[in-house]
């Protein structure tokens, strides 16, 4: 059941999703348990989650610093500077 429940989320469902979807489903499983099973397996989900702290979020990678392509100009140092708020 876990392997069916893992497969089904393609991969991305660790224990702790698991465990929620077979509860669901009306089976009574413990975190622990399945996240065994799922080691004995070799089940990992895409983005693991390290035990037994919080589980790490996930930070994209937004800036592409090697695209060659240059850079703006600062067009604030043509500008007088201000004198208030």
């Amino acid at each position: 059941m876990i392997k069916q429940v893992f497969a089904g989320h393609k991969r991305r469902y660790g224990s702790r999703r698991i465990v929620a979807e077979l509860k669901k489903q009306g089976h009574e499983v413990g975190w622990h348990q399945v996240w065994t099973l799922m080691k004995q397996a070799g089940l990992q989900p895409i983005q693991p989650h390290q035990r037994p702290g919080p589980a790490k979020s996930f930070v994209p990678r937004t800036t592409d610093s090697t695209h060659g392509k240059g850079y703006w100009p600062n067009l604030l140092l043509d500008q007088p500077l201000l004198q208030g708020p």
